[in-house]
């Protein structure tokens, strides 16, 4: 997915401020669901959530105000949780911004560790085909 730098997303220096960056994996991980017939609303009302248990950002290069960042997501799915890792791209410099990783596993309303649901392990598979 693609997201442009707004002037609110970045700190006293014109740069993006760090913890920005996982607002952009959060955006690009819910498109990456979107994007493979995956809605997170009905996972919600299905009683099945994805919350975030580990990230990790590595910032290599600075983004600034009105770039263009382009955001890859490669998932690694296992049985009760997924793993999205995420680069994320200048689009006009080709540059390498920040790598990252989320963590999430599958629970219910009650929080109670489910497996993750049959249609995110198979978009997970498609990925990992094409």
């Amino acid at each position: 997915m693609k997201i442009r730098v707004a002037f609110a997303d970045t700190d006293a220096m014109g740069i993006v401020h760090h913890a920005n960056y996982l607002r952009f994996f959060e955006a690009a991980r819910v498109e990456w669901l979107r994007e493979r017939g995956m809605d997170y609303t009905k996972m919600m009302a299905r009683g099945q959530h994805l919350p975030l248990v580990t990230s990790e950002c590595r910032y290599k290069k600075p983004a600034r105000f009105d770039d263009i960042l382009e955001i890859v997501v490669t998932p690694k799915v296992e049985r009760v949780r997924i793993t999205l890792n995420y680069e994320v791209f200048n689009t006009e410099t080709k540059e390498l911004i920040a790598t990252g990783a989320t963590q999430h596993v599958c629970v219910d309303n009650a929080m109670k560790v489910l497996e993750l649901p049959q249609d995110l392990i198979e978009a997970g598979k498609k990925w990992i085909e094409t």
